[in-house]
């Protein structure tokens, strides 16, 4: 999926990889997470055991990412939702959140 900035800025919603993570303790260490960077080990194991992961990306750059569990019928829980500095304020967050929830339903994780 995709979420269109302006005419010719697209930035792309994507499920999460395994070598993602370490642009996400990047961006976790700018935001100051530093729980979750000094942590590693177990930040990583609580992506490897999220069933609710994705990405933000801005040619090929991680820009942004949502991590969550689910009990796949009702409940949604998300654990860290988080922006890059250098691309807030425009309304990504916003409409990151609404393309999420359209991905999570179409894969019957809510309904």
């Amino acid at each position: 999926m995709k979420i269109q900035l302006t005419e010719q800025k697209t930035i792309a919603i994507r499920m999460y990889r395994k070598n993602d993570f370490s642009s996400i303790q990047l961006l976790n260490q700018e935001e100051d997470w530093n729980n979750l960077v000094q942590n590693e080990g177990t930040t990583r194991a609580a992506w490897d055991h999220s069933n609710v992961r994705y990405v933000l990306e801005d040619e090929e750059r991680i820009i942004g990412y949502v991590r969550g569990l689910t009990d796949e019928n009702v409940t949604l829980y998300i654990c860290e939702l988080l922006i890059a500095k250098d691309y807030r304020g425009i309304g990504l967050g916003r409409q990151f959140w609404i393309m999420y929830a359209r991905c999570i339903r179409k894969q019957g994780l809510i309904y």
